[in-house]
């Protein structure tokens, strides 16, 4: 026999994604505070029709959904979990260490240990005339040479110059004016200095990972509207197109 559609399990909130789900009371004093809304109820039965839990849906406008807490009255927007996965990833991936130098001889036993691991495995062998630092293995014998992160730019003493005028929020032409570089050279400058700043951020950050000691901690945050990006199928739409 069918099941009564009034019945049927409906999804209410957006399903959990990599361990996340952000849809609860945001009221700290609250006694469903961390407590998320059901993904799924069954209507209809006792209680009046009403759904058997601690939330209810709402919306403050047509593609606005809301979670309405009914012990506090607060009412949080509903927020995707798979785009709040996503914006995780994008951000833990600047972390990522950077993959050092090594013997380029894939046959060679020293294949895959960083330079840095010192003279067990390489010996300083001079500078190239670019001004790259030069290594020899120890076991093949063979050099190699190790690239300044501005190797191949032609004037590396403006990036200095870029950096300060785009934290100073000027406009491009007149970027190119101050620094007299062409547009093509600024945006690739552009990109360097962002790598360059992923690098520094990987490396700073990175010490939390590792267990820097931390004397006292102050957390800084804020609320932040997440929807999934353009493209997915239809069970992965952004909330309110789903759940409003």
């Amino acid at each position: 026999m069918a099941e009564k559609s009034s019945a049927r399990k409906a999804d209410r909130i957006p399903p959990e994604a990599g361990g996340i789900q952000v849809n609860f009371c945001k009221n700290p004093g609250c006694t469903n505070y961390g407590v998320p809304a059901r993904s799924t109820v069954r209507r209809g039965g006792t209680g009046g029709g009403k759904v058997q839990d601690g939330y209810a849906l709402t919306s403050a406008s047509a593609i606005t959904p809301l979670l309405r807490c009914h012990v506090c009255g607060e009412r949080p927007p509903i927020k995707s979990n798979i785009a709040i996965l996503d914006e995780r990833t994008r951000f833990l991936a600047a972390l990522s260490p950077r993959e050092e130098p090594s013997c380029p001889d894939e046959t060679c036993a020293h294949h895959g240990a960083p330079v840095s691991a010192g003279t067990t495995f390489y010996q300083s062998f001079g500078l190239t005339h670019s001004g790259s630092r030069r290594y020899r293995c120890k076991a093949c014998k063979k050099t190699f040479a190790v690239g300044k992160s501005t190797t191949g730019h032609k004037a590396p003493h403006k990036n200095r110059t870029v950096f300060s005028l785009l934290m100073n929020k000027s406009p491009m032409r007149r970027i190119c004016e101050v620094a007299d570089v062409d547009p093509k050279t600024l945006y690739g400058k552009i990109d360097f200095l962002f790598r360059q700043c992923l690098y520094f951020i990987a490396e700073r950050e990175g010490r939390l990972l590792e267990g820097m000691p931390i004397r006292r901690l102050y957390l800084g945050c804020d609320r932040q509207d997440y929807v999934e990006p353009p493209g997915r199928s239809q069970k992965h739409r952004p909330a309110h197109h789903r759940y409003g």
